[in-house]
């Protein structure tokens, strides 16, 4: 797997609590992870080779400067993830 990290990632961190806490049903990764690290996931479940080439032509790139304007929330139906909910912030 490779993802990016946002730094800082607290902001993330309490998005990630407030939505919990308002669907406690449906906790962060089912509840796998005590502490979810907030990330954007670029590539998974590929063959190695695969990763390398993508972490390679990704690197030069970082880090990425973005103005986060929106949330959206997806939700996974045991096949592919699919959007749910779209917020705007502030």
């Amino acid at each position: 797997m490779f993802y990016l990290q946002p730094e800082p990632s607290e902001p993330f961190r309490q998005l990630t609590a407030a939505v919990f806490e308002r669907w406690p049903e449906a906790p962060p990764y089912r509840s796998a992870y005590v502490d979810a690290i907030p990330h954007l996931t670029v590539a998974h479940d590929v063959e190695e080779a695969t990763l390398a080439t993508i972490e390679r032509e990704v690197a030069p790139q970082l880090p990425v400067r973005a103005w986060i304007e929106e949330a959206w929330l997806y939700a996974y139906d045991g096949e592919r993830w699919h959007p749910r909910i779209r917020r705007p912030f502030g």
